[in-house]
């Protein structure tokens, strides 16, 4: 807003008033998914408001569950790559992070990663003794047992 000052000589001066109002940050909960032993960047600011103030600085404040595997870290522009260690059997994991504006002004919130397990094996392979090496064993000692009762 535009305000003028008068003295009693009538000589007048104006100026301008701007009033700049920090709107906090506000952190909001974000999903991920993943294949085990896959990293996966998840922007978390994506969903986030009152990021108006930058830069802007994201701090990850730990792994919650226990028997976690994976690792997280915080990339550059602001993003979390999140890498779930190959082999685990943690199908769910969750951290926090929080982030704060120029100002000071912070704001906290959950990221959920699901993490699907990763398919071993060759393709057409089986691991069960039902393949057909397995089948074929099983018909062999079917074979056996049969002539043993017929010979014996």
């Amino acid at each position: 807003f535009d305000y003028t000052l008068t003295d009693n000589t009538n000589a007048q001066s104006t100026a301008t008033v701007t009033i700049t109002v920090n709107e906090v940050p506000v952190a909001a909960n974000d999903t991920a998914s993943t294949t085990a032993g896959m990293p996966v960047t998840i922007d978390v600011l994506a969903n986030d408001t009152g990021l108006s103030f930058t830069p802007l600085n994201v701090t990850i404040l730990g792994l919650l569950a226990n028997g976690t595997t994976g690792s997280v870290s915080v990339q550059p522009g602001n993003t979390i790559q999140y890498t779930p260690a190959a082999g685990s059997s943690v199908t769910t994991d969750t951290f926090d992070y929080r982030v704060t504006d120029t100002n000071g002004n912070t704001s906290m919130a959950s990221v959920t990663v699901t993490i699907t397990p990763a398919q071993g094996g060759l393709p057409g392979s089986s691991s069960s003794a039902v393949g057909p090496v397995g089948l074929g064993l099983l018909a062999l000692l079917a074979g056996l047992r049969r002539r043993r009762r017929i010979l014996g």
